[in-house]
């Protein structure tokens, strides 16, 4: 039998003000939080690219600013894994968007009316800056990272992945998932 539990990091909250760029001074209303988290060694699971390619064994930084707290991490490949793509029953890694903005990128099995999800739902938001401008990016409901769902098609599932979403991958159960991946790294 295998036991889960969960994970709580201890974290630190730093509070900021924003600056508004053509006073130079607090812009009203705009107190907001960073929370680091204290992770120590962590895995991680990533599907193969050029970023990856580049930064085996080596540091990556993580953020814009310079005085932000704990913003270099060291990146170590331990190994690669197969990892099979999703169909029938599938584990959701990153957040998933079965259908977003009136397309479908995969198709959940239905049983007895109700699409075949065990899981939670959250929210993507987020925001986009650059040396030029800065914007926000869409905000839409999703299914929470460990979500099981039961695909029936994968269809372009793929396509959101650059997003960080729709990272999913088959699955037995989830031991079988973590034993493939301790014995492979």
């Amino acid at each position: 039998m295998t036991f889960y539990s969960r994970f709580t990091a201890d974290s630190i909250i730093s509070m900021h003000v924003a600056i508004n760029k053509k006073l130079g001074s607090t812009q009203h209303g705009m107190l907001f939080a960073y929370e680091y988290k204290k992770l120590g060694n962590m895995w991680a699971l990533a599907k193969p690219s050029e970023v990856i390619d580049v930064i085996k064994s080596s540091k990556l930084k993580l953020g814009r600013a310079k005085s932000r707290m704990n913003t270099e991490v060291k990146v170590e490949v331990k190994g690669e894994v197969e990892l099979p793509e999703p169909q029938g029953l599938s584990y959701c890694l990153s957040q998933c968007v079965p259908t977003l903005f009136g397309k479908t990128y995969f198709t959940v099995k239905k049983l007895h009316e109700q699409k075949v999800i065990i899981g939670d739902t959250s929210v993507y938001t987020g925001w986009f800056t650059n040396d030029h401008m800065s914007g926000l990016k869409p905000v839409f409901k999703t299914l929470s990272e460990g979500t099981l769902v039961f695909v029936e098609n994968k269809g372009e599932y793929d396509k959101l992945l650059p997003a960080g979403l729709n990272f999913m991958v088959s699955i037995e159960d989830l031991r079988s998932l973590l034993d493939k991946v301790r014995v492979n790294g």
